[in-house]
């Protein structure tokens, strides 16, 4: 096995030189083999240990069993305890969440103080199949599917090929000693019931699953480069940026439809903070050709327009003041963009549908015999009521607001149009069906709403 490990370690390039690396060492038997196996491969490294005072005596007892096992092999030691539980409080964080941001925090502090060249975990090829299998449960895209990677920036799982079996078999050969964690033996985690529970039934179909899970991911692993390849080309000839604005411009005009381009989005889109639910939204929209819909992460917007996806930083939220709009205006600035009135005339005949930018979000049209002037653009108020296009009743605008699942940025920065006390436009979303034009329209309002963040290049 000292050998498979060697091997497994220059496959994956996993180690350069001859610097220490760090081995978490935890006392369960998975780091007690890897800490074996380091030193029968003659590799140096040091030992370091955490205690997260969740079990009391019982971590006491480990932090001693390692730190003597350490002295055993004549290697340094480093140990540090914490106040897990009242991190994880003070943080929102679950127990384990906790524990796993504060290891690897001291961890990358220990690796800069003593010039060490990675961590090396005890993670194994049962721990593979467990992780693909709770990033299954919760929805995954295809980076969860491959699992534990053996490198990830300066961690490395040199285990990564060796199944828990083997793992037991040479503990057992070479009469090495370990510690049990009785909080394995509760099923209070997710992750201990996928390995007491569904692992053991896997096993029962096929008894090698673990390695078919490792030879699926490496093969998944594959993929994930040539994607990764095929997103950088796309992203070379579809994607630019706008250095003076900071803003990305995603050309939609020739890109695949259907569920390819939904993949397109997430991987195009994802370095921007778009979820897969997100670019879902946004691949009907573009598909629909529905121009003037904003989509926002939790840091940038992207705003649907004609054969184009405009991503720019979001704003901070603005106090909108409430603007008096003349008959004689054409132009209104406001803190979150312009508004640009037009009178126009419809000749007999025409058909709606064919009027500019009729089905823009961001265009209004609105029959001017039922507008009373001055306009007023204002901040949305609770109890404010409207009749949304193609509704014969009154809506509150908070119901539309929540049907429509505006976050709170966009709740901040939405502006009614008013007429004679009546909201006759929620700006970029709907107007009031009472002010529609119809077949018999022959003046008609058309006012556009352009946003700051709108970009025109």
């Amino acid at each position: 096995m000292v050998e498979l490990f060697r091997s497994y370690i220059r496959k994956h390039k996993l180690l350069q030189g001859n610097k220490p690396v760090l081995v978490a060492v935890s006392g369960g038997i998975d780091s007690i083999v890897l800490m074996h196996l380091i030193y029968a491969a003659g590799i140096p490294f040091a030992v370091a240990h955490c205690n997260f005072k969740l079990r009391g005596k019982e971590s006491a007892n480990d932090r001693l069993f390692v730190k003597r096992m350490a002295a055993k092999f004549g290697v340094p030691f480093f140990e540090k305890s914490f106040n897990t539980k009242t991190f994880a409080h003070d943080n929102g964080l679950g127990i384990q969440e906790a524990a796993r941001k504060l290891r690897y925090s001291w961890f990358d502090t220990l690796i800069k103080e003593h010039k060490l060249q990675a961590i090396a975990t005890g993670h194994h090829a049962d721990d593979l199949a467990e992780t693909v299998l709770l990033h299954l449960v919760r929805g995954t895209g295809l980076a969860g599917l491959h699992g534990i990677l053996p490198k990830s920036g300066k961690i490395i799982r040199p285990l990564l090929f060796a199944t828990r079996l083997q793992i037991e078999s040479y503990a057992e050969q070479h009469r090495l000693k370990w510690r049990d964690d009785s909080s394995n033996n509760s099923d209070y985690y997710t992750r201990n019931k996928l390995r007491r529970k569904v692992m053991p039934v896997l096993q029962s179909i096929n008894p090698g699953v673990a390695e078919a899970f490792l030879k699926n991911t490496g093969i998944i692993s594959d993929y994930e480069e040539l994607i990764a390849e095929y997103i950088s080309k796309i992203k070379g000839d579809f994607m630019k940026y706008d250095a003076k604005t900071g803003r990305a411009i995603l050309t939609t005009t020739g890109l695949t439809g259907g569920g390819v381009l939904r993949a397109l989005l997430f991987e195009l889109l994802k370095d921007f903070g778009f979820n897969g639910e997100v670019c879902y939204q946004m691949a009907d929209g573009i598909e629909t050709k529905v121009v003037g819909s904003r989509f926002r992460s939790e840091d940038f917007e992207a705003v649907l327009e004609r054969g184009r996806v405009v991503i720019g930083k979001r704003g901070a939220a603005r106090e909108l003041p409430e603007i008096s709009v003349s008959a004689h205006q054409r132009t209104i600035k406001t803190p979150v963009g312009m508004f640009i009135i037009e009178q126009i005339v419809i000749p007999e005949g025409s058909s709606l549908d064919k009027l500019p930018d009729f089905n823009d979000l961001n265009t209004a049209y609105l029959d001017a015999k039922l507008v009373k002037w001055p306009l007023v653009l204002r901040p949305w108020h609770r109890g404010d009521r409207f009749r949304p296009l193609g509704m014969t009743g009154s809506r509150l605008v908070s119901d539309f607001i929540t049907d429509a699942k505006l976050n709170n940025q966009q709740k901040d920065e939405l502006y009614l149009l008013l007429s004679g006390g009546n909201i006759i436009w929620l700006a970029g979303y709907r107007i009031d069906n009472r002010f529609k034009l119809t077949a018999s329209t022959r003046k008609a309002i058309r006012i556009k709403f352009k946003t700051n963040d709108s970009f025109h290049g």
